[in-house]
């Protein structure tokens, strides 16, 4: 909005406006708003005194004429005043009258007086003003718009000339130059040689900026920034208005804006730092800001003597990079499971750098390795996480997560084993992208895996199963798999009755579970499992969380061994050499020590019972221990083994045990292996031993059994498929047992009642 003109006499600073306005500028958040006054005329300025040019055709009337000299007069706007003319002051506004060579008074214009003039150019920071005058022959003058007079008029001033003893005459060409060197907006409405007649002209020249530094150019969480802000007055004269300066800002995520720290600066301001702003100058940077630049500059207005308008310092920013590294993991809550478990997969991204993340894409895949395969590993790559583990799919992911630093869970819950062999490993990646902020690679987790192993069930056929017999305290705890390809839940169960006098839990009566049954009976109503097992717990309900069991009333079993007394000692047996139980003769036997049994076939009519109450029976080899398959005419046909003693080993070939098992322990020691039956001696009594791949062969024992501690440790079963509820051990309490027993005691002509128990009508 001004133009600077280098003349050869001086430095002048023009400004041109075509009246009175209010300009409303908005900077930097405050409305300004600043009077720009008129520092144009069109009428003229007259004055009296001074030493006018005069020629032979100036008139002694008093009137003012080109004759009685003419030109353009700088005053200065120190000495802008001077005596009066008819009772006026010098220097007040006139209208021509006529042609220019001939103008006359018409009286003055309003607000056009020479105290005016001076304060309107004093205030817009000028030191003078340009006026164009005609004279009189007294020597005073009055100024007139300029219309265009040949510089070779009569009664042209001579530059130079001085004029009402302060002002100088400049030639048309000075004027001309000066009036020309105006911007073009600022000139509407004027036209040179029509209504020009005035303009303020030597301002006071002066320009501001704004300085803004910082004490770092790049920085982190947690550090603090110093910004320095200066508004600068470069003069080279003192500023001749007020300036307001404030702070622009941007980046920040604080609610800082621009505006803020606004202040004023008088007039009068000299060269060099005129205000130094330092509210809102210092700041911590915070993690919100990571990602961002942040820069801060002053504003100030107006920009100096030209009175342009909102100037703006330089940006001093304040880089604030990312600054990330993330490593994805997964944790499992168990390592090996059964097919249709739940586990609790826990992926977790773990970012040591020290800044949040930028957004970041994330996905957990799961896949299975078939038995014996080699894992994949962790790593980094530019291919998505299901193309680098084949055969993989996507359990959860998203996109545009921000990491902050240290450990951040994702998608963390519980997963169901799918149904898979044995031996296979379930795993789960966690991967990234981008992992750090040098790179838009993925990164992929070492990869967490489970092993499947199996909960092989157990099935009691034929009878009941009671556990914890004569005070004491057994629960019944098993195991259970869910099958969501028809949501069917697979477990262990018995014919009849379960009365145990602890808890029992997940083992179902009434054979419930055979075949499995559907849905999750034990997640809310399990009256449909547990229909027939015994509870004195003091509910009769059957919900999900009544306990069942708390059966205290078990006697204890009788003592069979009571009721075979024996008549011959068994022959002496080792592993290399083990005893035919069919070569002996139908009868009672006494043992000791380590007594070992091969599979072989009882024939028709042979029964054997084998008491000893402190010996350690041994079945050993492979194959079956069992009755003979052939056709029978009488219940004195009915063959029968039965084996008395404190431990009972199985090795794990044995498939099939036709006897009675009564594990009776000595003393009062009641720890294991006293009292004990193991159905896999091959494992020694280690559980911890057992593996798919040993113990695998179903175990089936056609007859009572009883002891204090039964451990099952066959394996077989449980597998995928049809296989999933196959039992490893089945107990099977047939007939042959009772009419063994009714026939044995009716051919000695009695019948002996050991115990009696009151069951429902369906036993």
């Amino acid at each position: 909005m001004a133009s600077h003109l280098f003349s050869s006499h001086k430095l002048r600073h023009r400004i041109v406006l075509s009246g009175s306005f209010v300009a409303s500028i908005l900077i930097t958040g405050v409305l300004l708003t600043t009077w720009l006054p008129q520092i144009v005329g069109a009428s003229g300025i007259g004055t009296g005194g001074g030493s006018g040019a005069g020629t032979s055709n100036c008139s002694n009337n008093g009137a003012f004429s080109q004759y009685c000299g003419w030109g353009w007069v700088d005053y200065p706007l120190t000495a802008f005043s001077g005596p009066t003319y008819n009772g006026r002051l010098h220097w007040q506004f006139k209208n021509p009258s006529g042609s220019p060579f001939n103008v006359s008074y018409w009286g003055t214009l309003p607000g056009n007086s020479s105290a005016n003039i001076s304060s309107t150019c004093s205030g817009a920071g000028a030191t003078g003003v340009m006026v164009f005058v005609y004279g009189n022959y007294k020597g005073y003058t009055l100024g007139y718009k300029y219309q265009g007079l040949p510089a070779n008029s009569p009664g042209a001033l001579p530059p130079g000339t001085t004029v009402d003893g302060t002002g100088t005459a400049v030639s048309l060409g000075t004027a001309k130059s000066d009036y020309d060197s105006l911007p073009s907006s600022l000139k509407s409405g004027y036209t040179w040689g029509s209504n020009v007649a005035w303009f303020c002209w030597d301002f006071s020249d002066y320009s501001l900026s704004g300085s803004s530094s910082t004490n770092i150019t790049s920085g982190s969480p947690g550090q603090t920034i110093y910004w320095t802000h200066q508004l600068i007055n470069n003069g080279p004269t003192a500023t001749t208005q007020s300036t307001y300066s404030n702070l622009g800002m941007s980046g920040f995520t604080n609610g800082w804006g621009t505006g803020l720290g606004g202040g004023w600066v008088g007039a009068g301001a000299g060269k060099g730092v005129i205000r130094t702003i330092t509210d809102y100058a210092t700041y911590t940077i915070t993690s919100a800001d990571v990602g961002n630049t942040l820069c801060q500059w002053v504003q100030y207005d107006p920009q100096g003597s030209s009175g342009a308008r909102n100037g703006r310092g330089n940006h001093a920013c304040v880089d604030v990079p990312y600054n990330y590294n993330l490593n994805p993991s997964v944790s499992l809550s168990k390592t090996t499971a059964s097919v249709g478990d739940s586990v609790y997969v826990a992926p977790t991204v773990n970012n040591t750098g020290a800044t949040k993340s930028n957004q970041t894409n994330w996905s957990l895949i799961t896949f299975t390795v078939a038995p014996g395969g080699l894992v994949p590993g962790g790593g980094t790559g530019s291919q998505p996480p299901t193309s680098v583990y084949p055969g993989s799919t996507t359990v959860s992911s998203g996109g545009n997560a921000v990491f902050n630093t240290g450990n951040t869970s994702v998608s963390a819950g519980n997963q169901t084993v799918p149904d898979r062999p044995v031996g296979s490993r379930v795993c789960w990646v966690l991967s990234v992208q981008p992992y750090s902020q040098t790179t838009t690679d993925w990164r992929y987790s070492t990869p967490m895996c489970l092993v499947i192993s199996k909960s092989p069930r157990i099935q009691v056929w034929g009878s009941d199963l009671w556990v914890g017999a004569g005070g004491l305290a057994a629960n019944v705890v098993t195991s259970l798999t869910w099958r969501g390809s028809d949501n069917s839940t697979f477990g262990s169960w018995a014919e009849y009755a379960i009365a145990a006098s602890g808890t029992s839990k997940t083992m179902a009566s009434g054979s419930a579970l055979n075949n499995g049954t559907a849905g999750s009976p034990w997640s809310g109503t399990n009256c449909n499992v547990v229909q027939e097992t015994f509870t004195n717990a003091g509910s009769s309900g059957c919900g999900g969380s009544t306990t069942v069991g708390g059966y205290n009333t078990l006697s204890a079993l009788p003592d069979v061994s009571v009721s075979f007394k024996p008549t011959a000692s068994l022959p002496a047996s080792s592993a290399a050499n083990p005893i035919d139980v069919n070569a002996l003769t139908t009868g009672v036997y006494s043992g000791s020590g380590a007594i070992y049994l091969k599979p072989t076939t009882l024939g028709t009519g042979k029964w054997v019972v084998i008491n000893a109450p402190g010996a350690i029976v041994n079945i050993v080899g492979s194959g079956q221990l069992a009755y003979t398959p052939a056709t029978l005419s009488s219940t004195a046909d009915i063959p029968q083994l039965v084996i008395i003693a404190n431990t009972i080993n199985i090795a794990g070939g044995v498939t099939q045990v036709d006897a009675w098992l009564v594990a009776r322990p000595t003393g009062s020691n009641s720890a294991a292996p006293n009292g004990s039956i193991y159905t896999c001696s091959d494992v020694n009594g280690n559980a911890n031993l057992l593996n798919s791949n040993t113990c695998n062969q179903q175990l089936i024992v056609n007859g009572p059994v009883s002891a204090q501690h039964l451990f099952l440790y066959r394996t077989a079963g449980a597998g995928t498929g049809s296989d999933i509820g196959t039992p490893g051990e089945v107990f099977n309490l047939r007939p042959d047992a009772y009419m063994w027993a009714y026939q044995r005691a009716s051919s000695a002509d009695q019948v002996s009642t050991m115990q009696t128990k009151e069951l429902p009508p369906r036993f």
